[in-house]
């Protein structure tokens, strides 16, 4: 039987086939190979919908028969997949809770990780991820529990599928029950495809929408069947195509957007390796797919895949995100040795066994009590004087007078219209509302009322898109921005303009077309959307206009690897590595927004560049507090200090005469040396 993603050899059609073995090992050497960074297997991914196929085959073929015989049962069933998945489970999950009380630091991470413990032991953490983030965040890299996803996505199936199965199969005529099913997964690929654009997270994690890959595998035999009449040559050459289809699948298939219409790929290539396997079970593909090697790797795939990911994952985290190849795959093989043990101390020994359904609950119960026992005992320990001492003022204080809406441009907030007789509009992306704090203070004790207009990962450009998956919600705050730039009662007395600039070059594209532009052509293209950007801000008003350029992107998480390198008592130096070519394409892109900004009197450019790495030399510390939190965004007291390090320019922005040599007394002390 199938048992969840890889398991022990099943019950397949008339009995078990070890060529069901073969694809399994192919699927998940196609998933670690991906979580380990592997080059190649870009979209490794997919080998979780091979799986949700080869799930879908064993259970409904199994329901479908059992129901016919008239020898189903509920509890039987759900027993069997109890006894099947629990307890590796249980392992897994107690394993790597061990693994993460070490390697674990900050409150957030801590109480991160229990909640998403209780939620992978309640078989609901697609849910839970769904409503945190995306499976391709780079933050993915440090949820140890993500790859439950899939697994509670599987047990929500067996929920439901017998149910269906048993009164559709059972009360409904043949026919009629089978045109019903081809429905349901007829409106669950339509919902797939049509909800990814707008919600890409949603059809990843949410079972509804992974159905039709299932329903596709229970439609195996119908088409094995008949492909059997046909020469063994072709209904060969089928499954090497199936199995060219997913390897395909892996190589070529992007991140973005996923699943979409890109799964039919892989999935047909699932439903054809798994037909011709079935047509011909002593072919010569089912032969190939049979091998010893390729057999033993798919009866440990269930095990593989619950260790390689935490193992990959906490050593990642304890590198501060940063991914290695050499160390991420050690951690996989790590993985399969896990796998080794599991199999033959837990799986193998527990399978003998016939547990009534009763008894099968209680690995249940166990698992339950360590979700609730790890979320309990984490969140207790995040509240520990020596962790909360390691987050001095990493988190950027909430931004107020922001103003977009999800309905536009909204109103100011009374504070904010009535705090001084002039506004200074600060517009831009998430790195305009980090620096966007201490920058309102200051401009409140002069005088000005701060407003900020920003949305994370969208930079104010008008004339151009950018692809990536937040791509509706950027479009629409870009229009709300220069319609409101363009209403004639829109008044802007003074304006910052802030964005990390390089992060879109692989992301901006004409309007209405699909591939981004080459590089040299989007820096070009975006020295004319800020031009365009500084000239509707001039029409409203502005009299004066900072033009902030980008710094560099860092290798590492800044704050959390100085904080790690701290807590190990090693040096910190490493954190202070750029990414590769980071300096290059921000110096690129500063020299094209600096020629931008000579060509008008009104606009004055700010190098960050100069604060962060000046002279090349990147520093990441000021008085011990991590000047940066993540790869690139400014902590509290790194915003503080580009302020006070671009004094006479903020000064220039808000006084009538330009002003020099000034210095900005904050709350805190001097300006890191340039």
């Amino acid at each position: 039987m199938g048992r969840g993603l890889g398991g022990a050899p099943g019950v397949a059609r008339g009995g078990y086939h070890s060529f069901i073995d073969g694809l399994r090992a192919l699927s998940i050497i196609i998933v670690v190979a991906y979580h380990a960074g592997v080059p190649g297997f870009g979209g490794g991914f997919i080998g979780v919908d091979v799986f949700f196929v080869i799930s879908g085959y064993l259970i409904i073929t199994l329901i479908q028969r059992d129901v016919a015989s008239g020898q189903f049962s509920f509890a039987d069933f759900w027993a069997r997949r109890i006894r099947r998945i629990v307890p590796a489970y249980l392992a897994m999950l107690a394993g790597t809770s061990i693994l993460a009380w070490n390697a674990l630091l900050f409150s957030d991470e801590l109480v991160n990780f229990a909640k998403s413990a209780q939620a992978s032991a309640l078989m609901v953490s697609n849910h839970f991820f769904y409503n945190r983030q995306g499976y391709f965040d780079v933050a993915s890299d440090a949820q140890p529990m993500l790859h439950t996803w899939s697994l509670s996505v599987e047990e929500q199936f067996y929920v439901i599928a017998p149910v269906v199965m048993f009164f559709g199969w059972r009360y409904l005529p043949r026919k009629f029950a089978i045109a019903l099913a081809g429905l349901a997964a007829a409106a669950s690929l339509a919902g797939c495809i049509a909800f990814v654009a707008r919600d890409q997270s949603m059809t990843f994690f949410i079972m509804p929408f992974r159905a039709w890959e299932f329903v596709a595998g229970g439609a195996v035999g119908f088409i094995a069947a008949r492909i059997a009449s046909q020469p063994k040559p072709i209904t060969a050459g089928l499954g090497f195509f199936g199995v060219a289809l997913i390897a395909l699948s892996a190589v070529f298939i992007s991140e973005q957007p996923y699943p979409s219409y890109f799964a039919l790929l892989p999935v047909t290539g699932a439903v054809l390796a798994l037909a011709s396997g079935l047509a011909h079970p002593q072919g010569l593909y089912a032969r190939a797919m049979s091998l010893r090697p390729l057999a033993a790797i798919g009866v440990l795939s269930y095990g593989w895949y619950l260790w390689h990911w935490p193992l990959i994952s906490l050593g990642r985290i304890t590198r501060s995100g940063e991914s290695d190849l050499v160390l991420d795959s050690l951690m996989a093989m790590l993985g399969l040795a896990l796998a080794v043990a599991s199999y033959f101390l837990i799986e193998k020994p527990i399978r003998k066994r016939q547990w009534r359904f009763p008894l099968a609950l209680a690995p249940v119960g166990v698992v339950l009590v360590c979700g609730l026992a790890a979320n309990h005992t984490f969140k207790a320990r995040s509240k520990s004087p020596d962790l909360q001492a390691l987050q001095v003022r990493l988190v950027q204080r909430p931004a107020e007078c922001a103003r977009y809406g999800a309905k536009g441009i909204a109103d100011a907030p009374e504070d904010c219209r009535t705090s001084g007789r002039r506004s200074v509009t600060f517009i831009g992306d998430s790195y305009a509302m980090v620096a966007y704090p201490p920058a309102a203070e200051f401009a409140r004790s002069r005088g000005f009322s701060p407003q900020l207009l920003w949305h994370s990962g969208c930079p104010p450009v008008s004339n151009s898109d950018i692809l990536y998956h937040e791509q509706q919600s950027c479009a629409a705050f870009r229009n709300a921005l220069f319609a409101w730039l363009g209403q004639t009662e829109t008044r802007v007395d003074r304006a910052v303009v802030v964005a990390n600039w390089p992060q879109y070059l692989n992301m901006i594209a004409p309007p209405g077309e699909r591939s981004p532009i080459p590089e040299r052509d989007a820096i070009a293209r975006i020295a004319r959307e800020a031009d365009f950007a500084l000239a509707q801000m001039r029409s409203r008003g502005a009299s004066k206009i900072l033009l902030v350029g980008p710094h560099p992107s860092f290798r590492h998480l800044v704050a959390e690897c100085v904080y790690r390198a701290r807590a190990y008592s090693t040096s910190d130096a490493s954190c202070a590595e750029l990414n590769e070519r980071s300096l290059m394409v921000t110096s690129a892109v500063s020299d094209a927004l600096q020629n931008v900004a000579a060509k008008h009197p009104y606009v004055r450019f700010v190098n960050s560049a100069e604060f962060v790495c000046p002279g090349g030399k990147c520093q990441i510390t000021r008085h011990d507090d991590p000047i940066i939190v993540d790869n690139g965004h400014f902590s509290w007291s790194g915003a503080e200090a580009f302020l006070e390090f671009q004094a006479a320019s903020f000064l220039w922005l808000l006084e009538d005469e330009s002003v020099d040599g000034v210095s900005i007394e904050m709350s805190s002390t001097s300006a890191p040396a340039p």
